[in-house]
């Protein structure tokens, strides 16, 4: 074993922690491409596309098996919100004599995320969905509940205000027992 790679607790042809890091917040922000570039021009360290997309989808993965600990029973005041947005998807065009590299047809979808914490703890219970305002005030409600919304639960619902934020945030309320704010 090298020196270097028993001290940076590296193996050969492996990406150190920081470099790890970096590579993963470039690349959830941006494209991987975009992601190397900005890797190259604040560190100046060249990285190949296919090691950020490599080393953000390692991290992705991981923080989708991470487990919270749920809380022993219902909790006194929940922080909660939903938020929506735009994302592309690319669907391939079904001809079969198109190249497939290049039929490809763009389409956006909204897709809106829902989160619960509890005043007192910082980890959230996250969940996502493509679905319409009243499958988000299910998902909403199965996000609650594991972040431990009861009977006597105080909810205070932040959001930007937007229509199908506020229609689930009603559709919530009506369970949680707590008013929503008016529609704008």
């Amino acid at each position: 074993m090298r020196p270097f790679c028993n001290c940076a607790q590296i193996k050969q042809n492996d990406y150190s922690l920081p470099l790890q890091r970096v590579l993963t917040d470039f690349g959830a922000d941006e494209s991987f491409l975009a992601a190397t570039r900005k890797a190259k021009e604040h560190y100046g360290i060249e990285v190949p596309v296919s090691g950020a997309r490599q080393q953000t989808l390692v991290h992705a993965k991981a923080i989708g098996s991470v487990e919270h600990e749920a809380p022993q029973g219902p909790v006194k005041t929940l922080i909660t919100q939903n938020d929506g947005c735009m994302l592309p998807i690319v669907t391939p065009v079904e001809d079969p004599e198109l190249d497939h590299r290049k039929g490809k047809q763009l389409s956006w979808r909204e897709a809106r995320l829902c989160l619960a914490r509890s005043n007192d703890v910082v980890d959230c219970v996250y969940g996502a969905t493509f679905g319409t305002p009243r499958v988000v005030g299910l998902v909403w409600q199965q996000v609650a509940e594991a972040a431990g919304l009861g009977a006597d639960t105080k909810v205070h619902g932040l959001g930007d205000g937007a229509v199908g934020s506020s229609i689930s945030s009603r559709n919530c309320s009506a369970r949680a027992k707590t008013p929503a704010p008016p529609l704008p």
